[in-house]
Parts: C-alpha cells; structure tokens; sequence
C-alpha cells in the first residue's frame, strides 16, 4: 500500500505544479498581512503546524454513512495560505457515494488507491456529463466549478487521493444546499409547485458521504439501510462512534 500513497501524491503533486503559472491563491480565513515577506509569515508557524494526519484528526474529517472525507485545507492548516492547495482522503464504504458537490474556487485531481469507483461531472448549462469508472491505480480530474460525484460501485472499501489547486476550494453540496432555499426558488425549479413531502426531504438527506444505492447493496449481498447487514454497521460503525464522541 506505501508504494500506491506514493503514486498518489506524485499525481497529486505533478497536477498542482502544473498550476504553478496561474497566481498563487490569496483566499484566507482571516485578513491576510500583506505587509510581511512570505519568510516572516512562515516564521510565526511551529514545526507541527507543518503537518497533519488524516487517519486520526476528527476536526478535519467529515464522516457519514457511506465513509469519510479528511480534509488538509486552510481550515485545518493554516500554514497553507497562499500555497495554492489542499488535499483530502476519501475513504468510501461499500456502494457509499460522495454527493453531487461544487468546489467553486478549484479543480480536482483524483487518484485512486484503491477499489473501483465512479467518477463523473457536468460543466455549465450546454455541457455532457463525463462519466468514467476508475480502479486502483488510475486517475482522473475535474474542472474548476463543475458537479461533479464519486461512488463506489464495489463490495469492498474504496480509498481515493483528490488535490486542489487552492488552499481553500470550498464545498457546496448540491442536494443539501437545495433545499435552503426559499421555497418559492424551489417551486419553480420543480414544476411550480412545492409538495410537502418534498420540502421535508430537507431534514431527512443523508450526511455526506452517503450509504449506497439500493441495487449495488443487493448485488453485493447487503441488506438495505438501517438493518444491520448494511455495510455501514460493518466498516464505519467504530470510526463514527469516535469521531463523534472527539466532535461533542
């Protein structure tokens, strides 16, 4: 498995260093002291804020049912201001999905390490959608502000490496974000009217990443979401329970 990390940040590093003649990002969590070289501002950072670890850093891991997303972005290290990237480690259950999302300040480069996963995206209004389906060792990208999605279409865990080439891309799921608009936004997207039912999908969407879909759960010998033969209770149950007790 060291041998593929390897392979995974060599493509992660070769996508981002061919972003190297665009400007370097500015975008801060904080106002940005342009009054300092870039050697002072790194002088008031510690040799560990250097580094993070994505296995075990609860802050900076989003967890749901269908996996987890550990983020190294300017909101988990703040030495990264200014460097143009961030990177994420995708660890998806079994037929679990990361949700159709937008990162409107970066593209994507994804490797995968392991498992066979479906990776597709739109463009704007007029574009094809680009579906592929990728297994270990071969990757991929996504352009800067399109929809885009993964699913693991396997029976076993899939591991993917995504680099973007901003330190702070942003995330904007599209079925969660939806629905916080006004409901009359909403009614004209759908036809003019809003049905009740719908507006409560607001509080019942799953959180990213999600459990599978119903047809990749019986073919992989499953049972449906909520029993105890679903692959959640399997692969992600332990490390939900400590992420969420580290979070309170």
């Amino acid at each position: 498995m060291n041998h593929l990390l390897f392979l995974a940040l060599l493509t992660a590093t070769s996508f981002l260093s061919a972003q190297s003649a665009s400007p370097p990002s500015s975008t801060t969590s904080e106002p940005f002291d342009y009054s300092k070289t870039e050697v002072q501002r790194m002088k008031q950072f510690n040799h560990e804020d250097f580094i993070t670890d994505l296995l075990h850093n609860p802050k900076s891991t989003e967890v749901g049912k269908g996996g987890s997303l550990a983020k190294m972005n300017l909101g988990s290290m703040p030495a990264l201001a200014r460097q143009g990237l961030a990177m994420v480690l995708i660890n998806l259950n079994p037929c679990g999905a990361n949700l159709p999302h937008v990162h409107p300040r970066a593209s994507e480069a994804i490797y995968v390490i392991q498992g066979n996963v479906q990776v597709g995206f739109i463009e704007e209004n007029g574009a094809k959608v680009i579906v592929n389906d990728l297994v270990q060792g071969q990757a991929t990208f996504i352009p800067q502000g399109s929809i885009h999605y993964q699913v693991n279409l396997g029976c076993e865990q899939a591991v993917m490496i995504a680099a973007n080439n901003n330190e702070d891309p942003g995330t904007l799921t599209i079925p969660a974000q939806f629905f916080k608009l006004p409901d009359g936004a909403i009614a004209a997207s759908l036809g003019g009217t809003l049905d009740p039912e719908i507006r409560a999908l607001n509080g019942s969407l799953p959180m990213n990443p999600a459990p599978g879909v119903e047809e990749c759960l019986r073919r992989c010998g499953f049972g449906a979401y909520g029993t105890n033969n679903h692959p959640h209770s399997k692969f992600a149950a332990k490390f939900l329970q400590g992420t969420h007790r580290n979070q309170k």
